[in-house]
């Protein structure tokens, strides 16, 4: 027998046998195929419960508040009395008085605002005074 003659039967015997045997590239583009799809249904259902709970979270939260003055204008106001302050009382430093005012505003003592702040007690009731007033 020729040599050629014997590679193509053995091909031809390879081809016939490849026509009984399942495409395994077809089953795993179907399971991609299925699990593409059990991802999108499963986010789908997720997004639906985020949505939910937003909204019985908007409808139990009460609205808030509005304040009758605007953020801005506050902090251009609360910019102008630092600056006042500053030409003021020059010799303490704007963080420091924006400490103080923030400690009284949390009902402390002046006594313990001068210890943390390392101001005398004198100088704390200065700048809390030149910035709104004693309110204890």
């Amino acid at each position: 027998m020729d040599f050629g003659l014997l590679l193509m039967i053995v091909g031809l015997v390879v081809i016939i046998v490849s026509f009984f045997f399942k495409d395994a590239s077809k089953q795993l583009a179907q399971d991609v195929e299925e699990l593409s799809m059990n991802l999108y249904d499963e986010s789908n259902r997720l997004a639906k419960r985020v949505k939910a709970l937003e909204e019985e979270i908007m409808i139990g939260a009460p609205m808030p508040k509005t304040k009758k003055k605007d953020p801005l204008t506050q902090a251009t106001l609360a910019a102008a009395q630092q600056i006042q302050q500053q030409a003021a009382n020059k010799s303490v430093n704007p963080i420091i008085v924006n400490q103080v005012l923030a400690l009284q505003k949390q009902g402390m003592s002046v006594a313990d605002i001068s210890a943390r702040s390392n101001l005398s007690e004198a100088e704390v009731i200065s700048v809390i005074a030149q910035n709104g007033g004693l309110s204890s």
